[in-house]
């Protein structure tokens, strides 16, 4: 049984939920963010833009007149880099609450001096927990491009929380760069 089930009211209860979940959106304090995940390239996906040599299964730099990105014959495919396969998009972009301030860090019983420095703390709805374990890294992104291009690392496993339920996702990531 929930600690909160009768103390707290559901109209309260909506309230709180609709109140962070406008915190944490793209209009709200949350900040766009950019996942990044493992690239798992099957070769076996030929290139829909160039024409691919059956035998080497690398692009012959000649364009198949139905891709996407024309480009002349004898450069390099802009879809595959002349691969003969596409590589597939592996970033996606959402918006997360970004704490960098270990100050600022919601308590989730860790023992914050074992974490490296320049570790951060993201909050994000539950929906999202699934990309963030799925991810490789995460580069914190603002309206003029990369904010200096660095990058974190999941850095334990996600908490989840909320006001008698799991709607947020709380993690620690380590900076790789």
């Amino acid at each position: 049984m929930n600690i909160f089930s009768n103390i707290i009211s559901p109209e309260f209860k909506s309230i709180y939920k609709s109140a962070i979940d406008e915190l944490l959106s793209k209009n709200g304090l949350a900040t766009q963010v950019k996942i990044t995940y493992l690239r798992n390239v099957q070769p076996s996906d030929d290139c829909n833009n160039c024409i691919v040599d059956p035998i080497y299964k690398r692009s012959t730099g000649k364009y198949n007149n139905t891709g996407p990105e024309p480009f002349s014959d004898g450069s390099v495919c802009p879809v595959c880099n002349g691969d003969g396969y596409k590589i597939p998009n592996a970033d996606d972009t959402c918006y997360m609450g970004v704490l960098t301030s270990e100050k600022s860090w919601i308590d989730i019983g860790l023992d914050n001096t074992k974490l490296p420095e320049g570790s951060i703390q993201t909050v994000c709805t539950a929906d999202l927990a699934q990309k963030i374990k799925n991810s490789y890294s995460l580069t914190i992104v603002d309206n003029n491009g990369i904010n200096n291009n660095l990058s974190y690392e999941r850095n334990g496993d996600i908490t989840y929380l909320g006001l008698g339920s799991h709607d947020y996702a709380i993690t620690m990531w380590k900076r790789l760069r």
